[in-house]
């Protein structure tokens, strides 16, 4: 009974939207919340943090790939010509994807929080604190590069969308 009354406390006070920031805070329910929480000593951290670095490794891959070209050629290599529908469609993915892109605002949310008293308060190294919010904000920043890549590059609606929503994926 006291532990039920607790919980729901618990939930009150993370509930309540009049609470300052720093008490307000949470983790993101990722990869990424969760190596913040996870002990270096563990397996499950290591594991974690292989799925991140996966994570990283493919986004670096991806762009290496879309910014492949010829000598001469544009960096971006848009396409001229597009139709109206398409130019319509880039300005949407466009907004979507940086709407959709909350890495880097979790990043920096938790490194204004500050990494000592954050770092203090999950019982981790400040510096574990700042490598992970460095990883998932670079995570960010790629991720929402290659959408940019991929929405200039594109040269019809399905495939545009189509292509977008795989890197969402990612």
């Amino acid at each position: 009974m006291i532990e039920s009354q607790e919980q729901d406390s618990i939930k009150k006070t993370t509930d309540d939207e009049s609470l300052p920031d720093e008490e307000n805070m949470s983790l993101s329910e990722d990869t990424y919340g969760l190596l913040l929480i996870l002990s270096p000593k563990s397996v499950q951290f290591w594991k974690a943090f292989a799925v991140a670095v996966f994570q990283v490794a493919l986004i670096v891959m991806i762009s290496i790939n879309l910014l492949e070209r010829d000598i001469g050629d544009p960096v971006f290599n848009p396409p001229t010509g597009i139709s109206t529908q398409v130019f319509v469609g880039q300005i949407m993915a466009l907004i979507i994807g940086v709407f959709a892109q909350s890495d880097i605002t979790e990043s920096i949310e938790l490194l204004v929080y500050s990494p000592v008293e954050l770092a203090s308060n999950l019982k981790v190294s400040p510096l574990q604190v700042l490598i992970i919010n460095l990883l998932h904000f670079s995570v960010g920043i790629g991720g929402l590069f290659i959408v940019f890549v991929v929405v200039v590059q594109s040269t019809d609606i399905v495939g545009l969308f189509g292509d977008f929503a795989a890197m969402e994926f990612i």
